[in-house]
């Protein structure tokens, strides 16, 4: 799926509503290297360290930083979706690996933030494999460093029961329609389903299909998750705006901790 997702990402949209987060967050991780003195310049963004996107997809939090002068090391555990980001022209420094947050990440050196957003945490079946993933991720976290997270608002999810994304465009030259299903079902799972139809090289219409399913990540399951992973909570917020999180309302949790 991972050259026909790119459809379902708006990325001046998306840019516009995430990127002043991140850069704040980038930026204020590398402070913490060094007390500055008053009137003194700010250090470079190449100075600030490491930035770690774990679960990283098509890499786009990754080019939004690296353009920014920040070196990122991008990881994923689809071959797929690193194909797809390699074939990003992106300024700056990336390098991407293939890597499973339920095993030590292959990081040489800890990074100064490491982000952990979309559904990546919601893979995890168990408050136990949730746990090891944030452990692996304080592990490639220098100490002082900001580790963000973000999760759906499952609670607001619950009380729409399906939420649905179509979006229609052009994938290699070809017309395609990309559908994007969110279905809360019986167990207190949600199924996300995407499904590709583009159209062949005679005319005709072809489809395929990738089905999974995410594990609702409760607020406090996280929290609790982080502090036992070595992680001391600075923020929460319920969008990249840093607007207060509202359980009915929000559309997202988004919460910052640091490694002591």
């Amino acid at each position: 799926m991972g050259k026909v997702y790119k459809l379902l990402v708006n990325e001046r949209l998306r840019r516009r509503r995430e990127e002043p987060l991140l850069l704040e967050m980038a930026e204020r991780a590398g402070m913490a290297d060094a007390p500055r003195k008053t009137g003194a310049p700010r250090p470079k963004p190449r100075e600030a360290g490491l930035v770690l996107d774990l679960g990283c997809g098509t890499g786009f939090h990754s080019r939004l930083l690296a353009r920014a002068g920040y070196p990122v090391l991008a990881i994923d555990a689809s071959p797929s979706m690193l194909r797809t980001a390699r074939r990003f022209k992106a300024a700056g420094s990336i390098v991407y690996k293939r890597g499973d947050l339920l095993a030590p990440l292959p990081v040489e050196q800890p990074a100064s933030l490491t982000l952990l957003l979309g559904n990546t945490l919601s893979v995890f079946e168990t408050p136990r494999d949730l746990r090891r993933a944030l452990g692996h991720a304080a592990a490639a976290t220098r100490s002082g460093g900001l580790v963000l997270c973000q999760v759906l608002n499952y609670e607001r999810l619950r009380r729409l029961d399906t939420v649905a994304t179509v979006r229609h465009g052009r994938v290699d030259g070809r017309e395609t329609v990309l559908t994007k299903v969110l279905q809360v079902v019986e167990d207190g799972r949600v199924l996300l389903s995407l499904t590709a139809c583009r159209r062949g090289k005679s005319g005709g219409w072809e489809s395929f299909g990738e089905v999974s399913t995410l594990t609702p990540v409760q607020p406090r399951a996280l929290q609790t998750a982080a502090r036992r992973a070595g992680l001391r909570p600075e923020a929460v917020w319920g969008s990249h705006a840093k607007e207060p999180f509202d359980p009915a309302a929000s559309v997202d949790y988004i919460a910052l901790f640091r490694k002591p």
